[in-house]
């Protein structure tokens, strides 16, 4: 911050407190005003959360990011549009580079947001743990070694494997890599075990969406929208900017507070967000929050509410007393009833599902319920940046592209990490817990999982990639390469495509097939 610039505009105090961040003010009078934090402290002593949003307000300069001194001035940077995929909100952002090399990352949507990682994890691309060439573990240690060789080992130890091989796709990939690594572990190496990482924190989601709305219910959360939004419905999440949790929808979520929009958090603790001034927090025992969902159903409906939805009349029948459901939750009557006049009166609802539910099918059912009793928005908050988008598009085991029927059901997520002959484990994970003969790893960085492989596939990272993913809001987004891959990296679907050429000449696919489909 240098206050020689500072107009004194506002801008960056504005858009602090409408987040609710609340670091920056006015501080002094006359001519000595400034902006500033509390006791003029330091930003790392403020509670900043160093998302960059007064970055993005300030007009003058006055505030910047650190590390752009001597970076060239904006009229000589080459700037591309794109998508953060660091999380599931997938961001919509500029990148602009000078000499080829990514020197600052910012919103591209006026009075948007988006946080620290996001904004400054880009130097992850220059990571000392990047892979940046094909790797196979030899005498216990990975070494260096060609496409071909990588290829052919990877290819040789799946086809040994044949049905026995497990193929899982992160959710950090695009929606165009995860169809390839399905493609190639069904049409390819002939295996139906296939599922995303997506079932090891939401499988009770997913299902509780294809039980209620059918196969293709995840085109439904599209409904989602929290710009509008008069009430939110918080259900087992805990979105946060201290603690660099899912910030941008805690922020989006503030925001709304802000403008008078109640926020009803049911939660086994007292989160960051049920602090907020509009909040009513339902403070449930744990594996409670399907009762407390019922009970609070039946308040709405005391309070008039008459849905449009089919099936509710059966739903009904399934409900517990406000009174039953206190006993259950550990959450008072008195509070239900609060939570219920709130949602009740809501013209725009929306409903948070998070991962402190989304494990159990019955909690993220009643949720579901919650939702349609309103006909309100459903935000699954998933972790991971193309979780639906990955689903979608075949990702499980039970259902091949876009939902389609497939002939055999494979093993799941759980079944494979148990294990396998073969494992091919496309994208990032942090999971390392997987038992198998042979290990194929497609991986950007030299993670934990990855050291543990026995072929290890260089992948293309962040702003290196094109394609699209399918954000938490429901919503498809597609974005172009805003920097060169490092070293011999490659996309993940051309990998996928190329190692289906080697596995077998005749059934192997290309990349222009993956874009067709």
């Amino acid at each position: 911050i240098d206050n020689n610039y500072c107009i004194l505009c506002g801008r960056c105090v504005r858009v602090c407190k409408e987040q609710n961040t609340n670091v920056l003010d006015f501080m002094g009078r006359g001519i000595t005003t400034k902006v500033s934090t509390a006791l003029d402290k330091p930003l790392h002593e403020s509670g900043c959360t160093f998302c960059g949003s007064c970055i993005d307000a300030c007009p003058v300069n006055t505030i910047m990011e650190r590390d752009r001194w001597q970076h060239g001035r904006e009229w000589d940077l080459e700037k591309k549009d794109s998508v953060c995929t660091a999380c599931a909100s997938g961001c919509s952002v500029v990148v602009s580079k000078k000499n080829g090399k990514i020197v600052k990352v910012n919103t591209k949507e006026d009075n948007g947001y988006m946080c620290a990682i996001g904004r400054f994890g880009f130097d992850s691309l220059a990571s000392s743990n990047r892979v940046t060439a094909p790797m196979i573990k030899k005498a216990g240690k990975l070494s260096p070694a060609t496409w071909e060789e990588a290829l052919k080992a990877a290819a040789d130890g799946l086809k040994k494997a044949g049905g026995n091989a497990g193929f899982i796709a992160s959710g950090s990939l695009t929606t165009e890599e995860a169809y390839a690594v399905q493609s190639l572990a069904r049409d390819v190496v002939g295996s139906p075990n296939v599922d995303s990482t997506v079932s090891a924190y939401a499988g009770g989601l997913i299902s509780a969406i294809r039980a209620m709305y059918g196969d293709n219910g995840t085109a439904m959360l599209s409904q989602a929208d929290l710009h509008s939004a008069d009430c939110v419905v918080v259900i087992g999440a805990d979105p946060s900017q201290k603690k660099q949790k899912l910030q941008e929808a805690d922020v989006m979520i503030r925001r709304r507070a802000q403008a008078g929009a109640k926020v009803i958090v049911v939660s086994t603790e007292k989160t960051d967000l049920a602090g907020h001034q509009n909040a009513i927090l339902l403070q449930v025992k744990a594996g409670t929050d399907a009762a407390l969902l019922a009970g609070l159903m039946s308040a709405v409906f005391a309070e008039g509410a008459s849905p449009s939805a089919k099936g509710l009349d059966a739903l009904k029948n399934a409900l517990v007393s406000v009174d039953d459901a206190a006993s259950t939750s550990g959450v008072a009557a008195e509070q239900i009833t609060v939570a219920a006049k709130a949602y009740a009166a809501a013209k725009n609802p929306v409903v948070v599902i998070g991962t402190g539910v989304s494990m159990s099918e019955e909690a993220s059912l009643q949720a579901l319920n919650l939702a349609a009793v309103k006909n309100a928005g459903v935000m699954a908050l998933l972790l991971e940046a193309n979780g639906l988008g990955v689903v979608s598009a075949g990702c499980l085991p039970d259902l091949g592209a876009g939902f389609a029927k497939i002939k055999k059901t494979g093993k799941g997520y759980g079944e494979m990490k148990s294990g396998m002959k073969a494992l091919y484990l496309a994208g990032n994970m942090p999971e390392t817990n997987f038992k198998s003969d042979f290990v194929v790893v497609q991986t950007s960085h030299l993670t934990a999982l990855a050291e543990k492989a026995d072929v290890v596939l260089p992948m293309i990272a962040l702003y290196e990639r094109s394609g699209s993913i399918v954000d938490t809001y429901g919503k498809q987004k597609t974005f172009a390469a805003a920097q060169d891959a490092a070293g011999v990296a490659k996309d993940g679907a051309e990998i996928a495509a190329e190692l289906s050429l080697v596995i077998s000449k005749t059934k192997g696919f290309k990349v222009k097939d993956i874009a067709a489909a």
